[in-house]
C-alpha cells in the first residue's frame, strides 16, 4: 500500500502543478475524478489488445477500476467492497430459487446505501465532504440489485416460467457467477465511477465475446466515433472550468440580491444550466471509454452496420431543447430511469408509484433540496401535459400530425418555457440546503410554481378542442355505435 499511497501523491501533485501552470483553480477531489474519467480513454484501447482470456479480462479491469476508485476517494472506497461482498453472501448461503435471496440483496443494498446518504448529509452540513463515495455506492446499487433479479429471473426461465416480461427475458441469465467474475463486474473501469451501469449478462458477453456473434466474434472499429466523443468531453471540460466563475453559490451573496429580477432570473437560469455540465463531462467521457472498447456496441442497424449506444446515459441535445418536462427525464440517467421502471415499478403490484418513489428518494439522498426539485416538478409535469392535450392540437392541421405554419412559434414558447422551469424547479437540486432554496426561488418571486398555476388554469379554460369526425369517403359522417 505504500507504493500506492506515493504514487497517489505523485499523480497528485503532478494534476496542481499543471494546473497551476494554467492558471486553473479546482478543488483537488473534483481534480481526481476529472484524471481517471480521461485516463479510462487511452486504458480502454490497452484493454482491447488484452488477450482473450476471460479470467485476465476480469482481473485487470476490475484491479484498474478499483484503482481509480481508491484514488478518487481513498480508503473509504472499502464501503463498495463490503456491501457488495456482502450481496455476494447472500447469493451464495440462501437458495436464490426459494424467491428469497434476491429480495435480501435489495434490502441489503438500499438500507446501506441510505446510510452512507445519511452520513453524507450529516458530513456536508458538519464540516462539508471533500471524499464523498456515495456517487459510486449509488451505481453499485444498481449493479448488485440487477445481478440478483436477473440470476433469480434466469431460474424462473427454467421453471417455465410464463410471466416473464420481454426486459426480463432480454437480461435474464444462468450460471452463477464466480467471485472474480463478480469482482470484474462491480469494479470495471469502463463505469464505476460514473457509469453506465450495464446488466450483468451485458458484461459477461462483453468479455467473453459473444456480444460480437454478428460481427465475426471480433470488437468492430469505433475509432472516429470514440475520439469524435472523447474530444466532446473536453470541450464540456473547458466549459466546466469557465462556469465555475458562474456558481450558483452567489445566490447566497448580498450581491446576488443587490441585482434586478432581470439580473436575478438570468444568472440563476445560467448557472443552474451550467451546473449539469459536470455530469455532462463524465457521462460522455465515459461513454467514449466504452466506445473505445466495444462495450457501448449495441448490435447493427438494418444495414449492416454497426451501432454504439449501450453506454448511452444521457441525451444531452433532447435534454436542453425539450419541450416538455417528459422529454427531459427521459433523456436524462436513462441506465437509472430503466433500473426504477423494471426493477421496482414493474414488480412491486398494486403500490409501485410509492415504492419507487421512496426508493428513487433513498437512491439520490435525503438533502431537502432533492425534495423542493421532486415535488415542485411534479405538477409542472401535471401542467405541460394539460397544456399539451389542451393547446398543441390547435397549431396541428385536422388530420393531428401535419402541424400548421404556427407550429413554430408553439414549438419556440414550450422549449424556452420548458427550460426556464426546469431551471427554476432543479436549482434546490445543487444548492441542497432548505432555507436557501426557498431564498433563491424567493429572489425570482416563485415564477417557476407561478408559470405552472397559470399554464393548467389557462388550458383548462381553454379546453380541449373538438375533434373533427371521421367521415367515409362519401362524406357522410361516421355513426358510432
Amino acid at each position: 500500500m505504500e507504493a500506492v499511497d506515493q504514487l497517489v501523491e505523485l499523480i497528485d501533485w503532478s494534476l496542481l502543478s499543471t494546473t497551476s501552470y494554467f492558471g486553473v483553480s479546482v478543488p483537488l477531489s473534483q481534480l481526481k475524478i476529472f484524471f481517471c474519467l480521461l485516463l479510462a480513454f487511452p486504458s480502454s484501447f490497452l484493454f482491447r489488445l488484452l488477450p482473450n482470456s476471460p479470467n485476465l479480462k476480469h482481473f485487470i479491469g476490475g484491479i484498474t477500476g478499483l484503482f481509480f476508485g481508491y484514488y478518487t476517494f481513498g480508503a473509504i472506497i472499502a464501503h463498495t467492497a463490503l456491501s457488495s461482498s456482502v450481496a455476494y453472501a447472500i447469493l451464495v448461503v440462501f437458495d436464490v430459487k426459494k424467491g428469497l435471496a434476491h429480495k435480501l440483496v435489495f434490502l441489503w443494498t438500499i438500507v446501506y446505501l441510505s446510510l452512507i446518504q445519511f452520513w453524507r448529509v450529516m458530513a456536508f452540513f458538519d464540516h462539508g465532504n471533500d471524499h464523498d463515495v456515495s456517487g459510486p455506492q449509488m451505481l453499485l446499487t444498481i449493479k448488485l440489485t440487477t445481478l440478483a433479479f436477473d440470476y433469480y429471473d434466469g431460474l424462473r426461465a427454467m421453471k417455465g416460467d410464463s410471466t416473464l416480461t420481454d426486459y426480463q427475458k432480454k437480461f435474464l441469465f444462468q450460471g452463477f457467477p464466480t467471485f472474480l467474475e463478480f469482482f470484474g463486474y462491480i469494479y470495471h473501469f469502463n463505469g464505476f465511477l460514473a457509469g453506465p451501469v450495464l446488466n450483468f449478462k451485458e458484461y459477461r458477453e462483453y468479455i467473453d465475446m459473444s456480444m460480437y456473434k454478428s460481427n465475426g466474434g471480433k470488437i468492430p472499429r469505433a475509432d472516429g466515433i470514440a475520439w469524435n466523443r472523447w474530444l466532446q468531453s473536453l470541450l464540456i471540460a473547458v466549459i466546466v472550468i469557465l462556469g465555475g466563475r458562474v456558481s450558483l453559490s452567489f445566490i447566497d451573496s448580498s450581491d446576488y440580491y443587490a441585482l434586478n429580477f432581470f439580473q436575478r432570473f438570468a444568472y440563476l437560469w445560467i448557472a443552474t444550466s451550467l451546473a449539469r455540465a459536470p455530469y455532462y463531462f463524465a457521462w460522455t467521457s465515459s461513454e467514449a471509454a466504452c466506445t473505445v472498447s466495444g462495450l457501448a456496441y449495441s448490435g447493427n442497424d438494418s444495414n449492416g452496420r454497426p451501432t454504439w449506444n449501450r453506454a448511452q446515459t444521457v441525451k444531452i441535445l433532447r435534454f436542453e431543447l425539450a419541450q416538455n418536462l417528459r422529454d427531459n427525464t427521459e433523456s436524462w440517467n436513462i441506465r437509472t430511469d430503466k433500473w426504477l421502471k423494471h426493477y421496482i415499478y414493474e414488480r412491486v403490484p398494486g403500490s409501485g408509484v410509492f415504492t419507487t418513489f421512496l426508493c428513487s428518494s433513498i437512491w439520490h439522498g435525503f438533502f431537502p433540496g432533492y425534495y423542493l426539485s421532486f415535488l415542485s416538478a411534479a405538477p409542472a409535469i401535471f401542467a405541460m401535459r394539460y397544456i399539451r392535450r389542451n393547446i398543441r392540437s390547435r397549431f396541428m392541421e385536422a388530420d393531428g400530425v401535419t402541424p400548421k405554419p404556427s407550429k413554430k412559434i408553439y414549438d419556440i414558447l414550450t422549449l424556452i418555457g420548458t427550460s426556464t422551469v426546469l431551471n427554476y424547479m432543479m436549482c434546490p437540486f445543487k444548492l441542497l440546503e432548505f432555507q436557501l432554496s426557498l431564498r433563491a426561488w424567493a429572489s425570482v418571486y416563485y415564477y417557476g410554481h407561478v408559470a405552472t398555476a397559470l399554464a393548467v388554469v389557462v388550458a383548462l379554460l381553454l379546453g380541449s378542442p373538438r375533434r373533427p369526425r371521421k367521415t367515409e369517403g362519401n362524406g357522410k359522417e361516421i355513426k358510432a355505435n
